[in-house]
C-alpha cells in the first residue's frame, strides 16, 4: 500500500535549523504559519543543534500535543502515516546519501511503501517528497536511536 499525506515543504535556513524547518512543515501542516526564525527561537535551538525533546515541548508552545519516543520502530511509523499525522525522525543521514556519519539529521515522514519511504528533507535542495529505500532509512534511524516526535491523537 501507498500512501502520502500532503505536508507544506520549507527548506531549512540555516545549516544547523533542521529541526525547526521539519517543526515548522508540520504546524503548517496543522495550519499554524510561523516563521523558521520564529520556530528556532521557540525550540531554543543553538549552532549545536535541537535535541529530539525540544520539538515536542515546542509543540506545546503552539497549542498541539506531541511526544517524542526513542527506540521506535516502524510499525510506530506507519501507524502515524496511516492515520494521517506526519512524523518527525532523527536520522544519520550519511546511511541514505554517503559521506560522513556520526550527525543527527531531521526529517519528515509523509509517505511509505512496502519497501520505500517518502520524506521531506529540509536540507535538501529539491527535498520535497524524497524517496529511499527502507533498508537505508532503516540503518539511517537505527543509528539515531529511532528517535520519533509524533502528534498525539486529540
Amino acid at each position: 500500500m501507498s500512501f502520502n499525506i500532503k505536508v507544506p515543504y520549507f527548506k531549512q535556513e540555516s545549516w544547523y535549523t533542521c529541526g525547526p524547518a521539519c517543526l515548522r512543515m508540520a504546524l503548517a501542516y496543522l495550519g499554524i504559519i510561523k516563521t523558521e526564525k520564529e520556530v528556532t527561537e521557540a525550540c531554543g535551538t543553538t549552532e549545536l543543534g535541537t535535541t529530539s525533546t525540544q520539538i515536542p515541548a515546542t509543540f506545546q508552545k503552539y497549542g498541539i500535543k506531541a511526544s517524542s519516543v526513542k527506540n521506535a520502530n516502524i510499525e510506530d511509523l506507519k501507524q502515524e502515516i496511516n492515520e494521517g499525522r506526519p512524523v518527525i525522525v532523527l536520522i544519520d543521514p550519511s546511511y541514505i546519501y554517503g559521506g560522513v556519519g556520526g550527525f543527527g539529521h531531521f526529517i519528515v515522514i509523509v509517505g511509505f511503501k512496502e519497501d520505500e519511504v517518502t520524506y521531506h528533507d529540509p536540507d535538501e535542495p529539491n527535498g520535497e517528497y524524497m524517496k529511499c529505500e527502507l533498508k537505508a532509512f532503516l540503518m539511517a534511524w537505527n543509528a539515531t536511536k529511532c528517535w520519533m516526535i509524533k502528534l498525539d491523537k486529540e
